[in-house]
């Protein structure tokens, strides 16, 4: 790799970009981590060695100040809305919809080579596809997967965004309900109706923009797909933080029926991977996932026999969200044979070190529960 070159980070705080910046420094990249300008002032430990900027990515003048001063060479794009619950239907997707072209615009016109933003598996349409291909997999709404073709212009991909999520309203709405009572009811995939929801329809717009706007600018781009992680700082609410914490306090942990397979990276491993695909010449969709296809009723007896106590997990005593997939898992061929990337956390090695983290801050030296 070459000298001089410097990347941008945007969502560096959050629970996955805070992940790429130690990976993105042992590539030899001047890295800038932007944080958001309504946090805290307090930096994340794994953001050390990088010059934090704090700025509001929704305001037009922040975004172009902060581009002007770094000049960054690269960009890694994860901010967006992610309330958990609120973010699947919120108009705040069609702000950060807006916002993320400004900034890829403002980027450019600052010299910038490469790009790469974060995408999200909900992109697929689950109906139709289990396995899911970058490349030959439909995506949630036709018309607004129609837009990746070249003709596409950056106006009709967000009018296309803005049409599905109308059109799918009041059907969004009751996805957003069942994902928030999914997760509450442990489950791992709250996100089984997000097909129609504006965060799905907006992120599908965006990666058309970002083609279109690539092919035009000859710009180099790529879009990752996430599938499902875990792992340090995520919310207590997700499946596997929730399973942990009921456990370590020696609660029960009701789950559902479990027969659900899905494939789980650690946190750290899906910023690892980011900032492989950035740092390699690789172009377009690539799913962020694993190869490893593992059921919920696995995953969470595998947390179980770690902690010591099983006996407290109580499968079948949540109901599945209605239309949850059975499968739904990636086909990682681009980021394993092309990008030449392997996750450094085995599953259970990832459940340890999660486990690890949350015992840290549940119970004292002695094993009693702290004040949460």
């Amino acid at each position: 790799m070459t000298q001089g070159k410097r990347v941008l980070v945007s969502g560096a705080g959050g629970f996955i970009g805070r992940w790429s910046v130690p990976a993105l420094l042992r590539l030899g990249y001047e890295v800038h981590a932007v944080l958001s300008g309504k946090a805290s002032r307090d930096v994340p430990e794994q953001l050390r060695g990088a010059k934090p900027h704090f700025a509001d990515l929704l305001d037009d003048s922040a975004i172009d100040e902060l581009t002007r001063e770094v000049r960054p060479t690269h960009l890694l794009h994860f901010a967006w809305i992610a309330a958990p619950g609120v973010y699947w239907n919120s108009e705040e997707n069609f702000r950060w919809l807006a916002a993320s072209e400004r900034l890829l615009r403002s980027f450019r016109a600052q010299g910038g080579s490469r790009v790469m933003m974060a995408g999200t598996c909900a992109e697929y349409d689950w109906s139709r596809v289990e396995v899911c291909d970058e490349l030959s997999s439909p995506l949630a709404k036709t018309k607004a997967a129609t837009l990746r073709g070249a003709g596409a212009t950056r106006h009709d991909a967000a009018t296309a965004a803005s049409d599905v999520a109308t059109a799918a309203s009041d059907a969004a709405t009751a996805a957003s309900d069942a994902a928030t009572a999914a997760n509450n009811a442990v489950t791992a995939t709250s996100d089984a109706a997000a097909a129609v929801t504006r965060y799905a329809a907006c992120k599908i717009a965006l990666q058309a923009i970002l083609a279109d706007f690539g092919r035009e600018e000859r710009l180099s781009t790529a879009w990752g797909r996430i599938f499902f992680q875990f792992g340090p700082h995520e919310h207590p609410d997700r499946l596997v933080p929730s399973v942990i914490r009921n456990l370590l306090l020696n609660r029960e942990a009701p789950c559902s029926h479990g027969r659900q397979i899905r494939s789980f990276l650690h946190v750290a491993d899906v910023g690892e991977a980011f900032a492989a695909v950035l740092d390699s010449e690789l172009e377009g969709p690539v799913n962020i996932g694993s190869d490893e296809r593992v059921s919920l009723a696995d995953l969470v007896d595998r947390i179980g026999r770690q902690i010591g106590r099983p006996e407290l997990l109580r499968l079948g005593a949540r109901p599945a969200p209605p239309g949850e997939p059975s499968l739904l898992v990636p086909e990682i061929h681009r980021l394993r044979d092309e990008a030449r990337w392997r996750p450094r956390f085995t599953l259970n090695e990832a459940l340890g070190d999660t486990i690890a983290w949350w015992r840290s801050r549940l119970l004292d030296p002695a094993g009693a529960a702290r004040h949460e």
